[in-house]
C-alpha cells in the first residue's frame, strides 16, 4: 500500500486559522447588526464569508483515499460556529440597539410639539421637542408588572386644548413604581422641568425586545385607572433631554455588543483550535503498516 499524499499547499499558520473565523464572526455580526431589515443581504454576506473562511482554513485537499482529518473537521466546526454565533449576535445588536437608533434618526424631527395634537400628525416622527406647556404627568404613572415592570406616563398639555385623549406616552422598563416614581430616561433627572425632548420608542423585534404587549397593557391599565382615552395613533417615546445624543449612544452600544461577542468568540475559537493542533499532531504519526 502506498502512503497517502496530501495534495495542494500546506496548512496555513495558526494566525490565519484564528483570524479567518474571527473575521467571519465580525462580518456576520456587523451584517445583521446594520442590515437586519434587509435579511437577504446579510444572509448573502454570511454565505460568501463562510465560503472564503473555509477556503482559508482548509487549504489541504485529500485524494479519494484520504478523508478529512479530525483537525479539519474541528476547523470546519469553528467556521460554522462563527457564522451562526455572529448572526445571532448581530440580530440581538440590531433589535436592542440599532433598530431604535434607526427609528430615531430616520424619522422626521418635530419642534414645538403640543401634546394635545392628534397622533396622525406625527406618525413619521423620530425626534420630538415639546412645547413648554407639554410634559409627562408624573401623577398618573402606571407600572404594569409582567416579570419586568412596563412603565408609562401620559404626556399632556396644560393648555385648554388638552382633553381626556392622550397621544404621547413616555415609556421605560423597570424605572417606576406601581403608580409613581417615574424615572425613565431623563425624566428622573428633570427636577427643574426643563427636559422637553423625546425619542421615538422602536417597535418589537423578531427575536428580542418583546415589549409592545407590555406597554399596551400598561397603557390600557392607565386609561382605566385615570379615566383617560388613548389615541388610535398613540406614539410611544423615551423622554430624553437630547434625542440626537441618545440615538448616537445606541449605535455605540450596538458596536459594543459586536465587539464583546467577538472577544468571547475569539476565546472559544482559540481553545478549539488548540485541540485542532493536537489532533493534527497525533494524526501525522502514521503506523509503519501504512507505509508499505
Amino acid at each position: 500500500m502506498q502512503e497517502l499524499k496530501l495534495l495542494g499547499r500546506p496548512r496555513p499558520p495558526i494566525g490565519a486559522l484564528c483570524g479567518s473565523p474571527l473575521g467571519l464572526f465580525l462580518l456576520s455580526a456587523l451584517g445583521f447588526a446594520l442590515l437586519w431589515p434587509l435579511p437577504l443581504l446579510p444572509v448573502a454576506i454570511v454565505c460568501l464569508g463562510l465560503v472564503i473562511s473555509l477556503t482559508l482554513t482548509l487549504p489541504r485537499h485529500y485524494d479519494a483515499r484520504g478523508p478529512l482529518g479530525r483537525g479539519d473537521w474541528l476547523a470546519c466546526g469553528v467556521c460554522l460556529f462563527a457564522a451562526i454565533s455572529g448572526t445571532f449576535t448581530g440580530i440581538y445588536a440590531y433589535e436592542v440597539y440599532t433598530g431604535p437608533f434607526y427609528a430615531v434618526v430616520l424619522g422626521r424631527e418635530y419642534g414645538d410639539v403640543v401634546a394635545s395634537s392628534p397622533g396622525a400628525s406625527y406618525q413619521d416622527g423620530g425626534r420630538f421637542h415639546f412645547a413648554r406647556t407639554s410634559a409627562p404627568d408624573y401623577n398618573r404613572v402606571i407600572g404594569f408588572k409582567n416579570r419586568d415592570s412596563y412603565c408609562v406616563a401620559p404626556v399632556v398639555d396644560t393648555g385648554s386644548l388638552q382633553t381626556r385623549k392622550v397621544t404621547f406616552w413616555a415609556v421605560g422598563i423597570n424605572c417606576c413604581s406601581f403608580r409613581g416614581d417615574f424615572k425613565c430616561g431623563d425624566a428622573g433627572k428633570d427636577s427643574s422641568g426643563m427636559v422637553r425632548g423625546a425619542a421615538r420608542a422602536a417597535p418589537d423585534g423578531v427575536f428580542f425586545r418583546p415589549w409592545e404587549a407590555g406597554y399596551a397593557n400598561a397603557i390600557r391599565q392607565a386609561a382605566a385607572v385615570y379615566d383617560l382615552e388613548v389615541d388610535e395613533e398613540a406614539i410611544l417615546v423615551k423622554w430624553v433631554d437630547d434625542p440626537g445624543a441618545a440615538s448616537r449612544a445606541l449605535i455605540f452600544c450596538s458596536l459594543g455588543v459586536v465587539l464583546l461577542g467577538a472577544a468571547l468568540f475569539a476565546l472559544v475559537s482559540l481553545v478549539t483550535l488548540a485541540f485542532t493542533a493536537v489532533s493534527d499532531a497525533s494524526g501525522t504519526q502514521m503506523p509503519r503498516s501504512a507505509r508499505l
